[in-house]
């Protein structure tokens, strides 16, 4: 789980720089690092799949310090999650859901596959 986790605070601190947020602002705890790609997040910038990936990550493997805090940024995450994969909203995306994903991304599936399969899922 060690090795997990830094390998997605390594995930976590390329989006910030990718994203353009301060040197500064990267010895933080990793939710605060969740919170600022969340405010600061840009498809464009981060291109689709690395996108996609570090919002995964988020839901995996960040704590957040509370429910309310949780709730809010994971909410968040799952509306990020299905403009990305062009989910209707009226389709509930759930933490089953995502963890499946990245279990499908760590197996080397494509993004356009993961939306192909997901046509048939929710």
């Amino acid at each position: 789980m060690i090795e997990q986790l830094s390998k997605e605070g390594a995930k976590m601190d390329e989006a910030l720089r990718v994203l353009g947020v301060p040197d500064s602002d990267r010895d933080l705890m990793p939710w605060e690092k969740a919170r600022l790609i969340i405010e600061n997040f840009n498809v464009p910038a981060l291109g689709e799949e690395r996108a996609f990936d570090v919002l995964i990550d988020i839901v995996n493997y960040v704590r957040f310090p509370d429910v309310p805090t949780t709730n809010e940024y994971v909410g968040r995450v799952e509306g990020l999650l299905a403009e990305i994969l062009d989910i209707d909203a009226d389709r509930e995306i759930h933490m089953d859901h995502v963890a499946f994903w990245g279990t499908l991304r760590s197996e080397g599936v494509s993004l356009e596959e993961i939306r192909r399969r997901i046509k048939g899922e929710l």
